[in-house]
């Protein structure tokens, strides 16, 4: 069972609000406890997700948070992630930027993907826009098509700190295209468009532009990117639209 996000921030990244659960059962409980209290790692992160839960025992937070404090403390990435996660949405009123910051970036630097990518986000929205960075490019090197894309807007845009460089917006905005992001295949489409950093190239940006306007969920974006579509239609022989629009239909995102 996983608890619903309540931070807005969360829910729209689909980012889970814990780690994977283990697989434990409530019929594990008491050997679970006996290992917990020997100081196994694994099991008091398990164990808090019991509590947590309200699985095999009552749920109670304030034993999910001592046993996850005890394994994050060993270094266990899940009850830091975990601990995290518990701090920035503020379950059971407790809500402690400082404190998400400081477990999400413990797991961040042991290489969990999500916990890099939320400490970018969190640190962006602070306007430390060069600690962001950083994270995104560690998350992004980790094939994260998420962190892909803000670091290419990052780049794209320019913030103290992160200078503009249209050579690294595009770089980052295309491995995110290419792994279906929507946001990043608009964006990559107007900048082959406008020949932002580049020279124009109506026939890249046509085949990004297609596919945004096919596979973005909002409703806005989809239509933005079929409003430059559309006009750069115009500007093509048809024949090459069609071969385009063949190439497009064709495309399959890589896994």
């Amino acid at each position: 069972m996983r608890f619903l996000c309540l931070a807005v921030f969360l829910a729209f990244f689909a980012i889970p609000c814990f780690a994977a659960e283990t697989t434990t059962t409530t019929t594990d409980l008491p050997s679970l406890l006996t290992k917990a209290e020997q100081g196994d790692a694994k099991a008091q992160t398990a164990l808090g997700e019991l509590y947590r839960d309200g699985r095999g025992v009552k749920q109670d937070w304030d034993e999910a948070i001592k046993w996850w404090h005890r394994a994050a403390e060993q270094g266990d990435r899940g009850a830091q992630f975990n601990l995290g996660s518990f701090y920035y949405v503020g379950y059971n009123g407790r809500r402690d930027d400082a404190e998400a910051a400081k477990w999400y970036g413990r797991a961040a630097e042991q290489g969990d993907v999500q916990a890099q990518f939320i400490l970018a986000m969190l640190l962006q929205h602070k306007q430390d826009y060069m600690g962001a960075a950083r994270w995104f490019r560690r998350a992004a090197e980790q094939q994260d098509g998420r962190a892909q894309y803000w670091l290419g807007d990052l780049y794209y845009t320019g913030q103290p700190g992160v200078p503009q460089d249209i050579a690294e917006a595009t770089k980052w905005l295309r491995k995110a295209a290419e792994q279906g992001y929507s946001s990043a295949q608009y964006e990559l489409g107007k900048i082959y468009y406008n020949g932002i950093g580049m020279t124009q190239n109506y026939e890249e940006a046509y085949f990004w532009l297609v596919l945004a306007a096919a596979s973005a969920s909002d409703a806005k974006l989809s239509q933005d990117s079929a409003a430059v579509r559309d006009k750069i239609a115009g500007l093509l022989p048809p024949q090459q639209v069609s071969e385009i629009q063949k190439r497009a239909a064709e495309w399959k995102q890589p896994k």
